[in-house]
């Protein structure tokens, strides 16, 4: 109890942005968890851990955190702590610009999700592939990998996902300068976030409608 009091304590001081206090308490946590065998939650401190350093951009002991949080989990077979940590990975060495090792790190995530029916799971890891792809400009793989997240989501009824990922087509295409296409991935993204209320994602996508409107010299449909 102690130990996951303490953890409890260290994730309240990570979402205040105080990571000196958060660390304190996460190592605190460890410690009493390391001395009573309780291997299931010291994975979750350790994942817990790097990701505190992932937000330091202290990359190297991130990974020294996930891997040893991954190793217990694989041990363990927690399959859903498992792909989580190796998504964490993903994200990290993308932040890193290791685009291989991004990509192989979200495939391991993804294998996991997909054998354990965690459809958001491999929604969202579809998605962040998407993302890699793009920043890699493999626009065909990226749009492959849009399209597979946006499937998922819409069959789950995520719309806010759903609008997200239809965004990052809306993206893609206008990089492209398939501007038609674009338009019709930012309409139906922002119609969703109309609904829905989300105010800034509406407003992000609006002014992606208004940056094609001026890329067209349609300067009247830009300002409107």
């Amino acid at each position: 109890m102690l130990g996951i009091n303490a953890h409890s304590l260290g994730m309240l001081a990570q979402a205040r942005r105080d990571f000196e206090a958060a660390e304190a308490w996460y190592r605190k946590s460890l410690a009493i968890k390391e001395r009573l065998g309780e291997e299931q939650s010291l994975a979750s401190t350790s994942h817990q851990l790097g990701m505190l350093a992932q937000a330091r951009r202290d990359f190297e002991s991130a990974e020294a955190w996930y891997r040893k949080s991954l190793a217990i989990k694989d041990r363990l077979g927690n399959d859903h702590g498992a792909a989580q940590t190796a998504h964490q990975l993903g994200t990290l060495h993308q932040e890193r610009g290791d685009f291989a090792a991004a990509e192989g790190w979200y495939r391991k995530s993804l294998a996991i999700e997909e054998k354990i029916g965690n459809e958001h799971g491999a929604a969202t890891t579809a998605h962040q592939l998407g993302i890699l792809a793009q920043e890699r400009r493999d626009v065909a793989t990226a749009e492959e990998w849009y399209r597979k997240s946006l499937l998922i989501k819409e069959k789950l009824g995520d719309e806010h996902g759903a609008a997200t990922t239809a965004h990052q087509l809306g993206i893609l295409a206008h990089e492209r300068r398939d501007f038609a296409t674009a338009e019709g991935w930012y309409r139906k993204s922002l119609s969703v976030f109309e609904k829905l209320g989300d105010e800034l994602g509406a407003a992000r996508t609006a002014h992606q409608l208004g940056a094609i409107a001026k890329t067209r010299r349609d300067f009247g449909a830009a300002e409107g």
